[in-house]
Formats: C-alpha cells, sequence, structure tokens
C-alpha cells in the first residue's frame, strides 16, 4: 500500500537527518520542512517539491532529475555533483548554495536566484537562465553552451574559461563580470551592459 503525501512527509520532517541514499523517486513532497536535511545520494528524481524548505540541506551527488523545484528554497544547500538535469527550477531560491560539479542542464531556471553560489565546473547547457540572479557566483569552467541568460543579473560573476558559445545574453546585466579565456563563439551579447573583461 502507497503510504499517502501527507503522511510521508510528516515522516521525512521527523526523520530529515537520516535520509542519506534514501529512494524518494516521484514522492510528493511540496512544501515540506526539510532545513538541514541530510539527502547525500538520495534518488529524487520526478519529485514533486514545489516551495519545499531544504536550506543548509546536504543534497551531495542526489538525483534531482526531472524534478519540480519551483518555488523551492535550497539556501546554502550543499548540490556538489547533484544531478538537475531536465529538473523545474522557476523561481528557486539557492544563494550561497554549493552547486560545484552539478548538473543544470535542460532546465528551467527562470528568474531564480543563485546568487554568491560556488558552480565551478557545473554543467548548465541548453537551460533557461532568463531574468535569473547569478549575481557573484563562481562559475569558472562551467558549460553554460546554447543557454538562455536573457535579462539575467551576473554582476561580478567568476565566469574564467567558461564555455558559452551559441549561448544568449541579451539584455543580461554583466559588469565587472569576469569573462577572461571564455569561450564565446556565437554568444549573442546585445544589450548595454557589457564586462569590461570582454
Amino acid at each position: 500500500m502507497v503510504e499517502n503525501s501527507q503522511s510521508l512527509k510528516e515522516k521525512l520532517e521527523a526523520s530529515k537527518k537520516y535520509l542519506q541514499n534514501a529512494n524518494l523517486k516521484g514522492a510528493n513532497l511540496a512544501g515540506a520542512e526539510l532545513k538541514g536535511a541530510l539527502l547525500g545520494g538520495a534518488d529524487l528524481s520526478g519529485a514533486n517539491l514545489k516551495k519545499i524548505f531544504l536550506g543548509d540541506a546536504e543534497l551531495h551527488k542526489a538525483n534531482l532529475t526531472e524534478a519540480n523545484l519551483e518555488d523551492a528554497n535550497l539556501n546554502s544547500a550543499d548540490l556538489n555533483k547533484a544531478n538537475l538535469n531536465r529538473a523545474n527550477m522557476r523561481g528557486l531560491y539557492a544563494r550561497s548554495a554549493d552547486l560545484r560539479y552539478a548538473n543544470l542542464s535542460n532546465a528551467d531556471l527562470t528568474k531564480s536566484n543563485f546568487r554568491q553560489c560556488s558552480m565551478f565546473k557545473v554543467w548548465m547547457r541548453n537551460s533557461d537562465f532568463s531574468g535569473a540572479n547569478l549575481q557573484n557566483i563562481k562559475g569558472a569552467q562551467s558549460q553554460m553552451q546554447d543557454s538562455k541568460f536573457c535579462g539575467a543579473r551576473m554582476e561580478g560573476a567568476e565566469l574564467t574559461g567558461a564555455r558559452l558559445d551559441g549561448a544568449d545574453m541579451q539584455g543580461a546585466v554583466l559588469q565587472v563580470a569576469n569573462l577572461s579565456r571564455a569561450v564565446l563563439k556565437n554568444t549573442n551579447f546585445k544589450g548595454k551592459y557589457i564586462s569590461k573583461y570582454l
């Protein structure tokens, strides 16, 4: 017998420190309060995590492919090497999160907030960051090909050696962003706020 969403949510909220490698594939955890939860290696693929609170949570190597994280809070969470391929992250708040080596490809990240995140060597190809806040991210050597950053705030972003070929940066704010050694073939930079490092 499948556990109903409410009892599952309550059980996880009560035992959030013991969820490493948990199988939560397709679970409905919308609105759950899981601050500081230990979900390293957990399978949350296809899960409904809309408006979930995962501030300071441990999600190292977690599988979040095709998960719904719309309006979720991942403030200061550890998402190192997490897989968020094809996830819905519209309006996600993830300020100061650790996303090093994570996969954010083919994802919807419109109007998300990744300010001051560690994003070294992140895969974010074919993703939509339109209207997102990427101020002061540490995104050196990230793979950002063919992604949309239309109107994104990227002041102070560290993008040394990043691959932005084919990316759409129209209207993006890039003041004081560091794009030295970045690959910029066929990148659209239409707009008035251009980095001095270009």
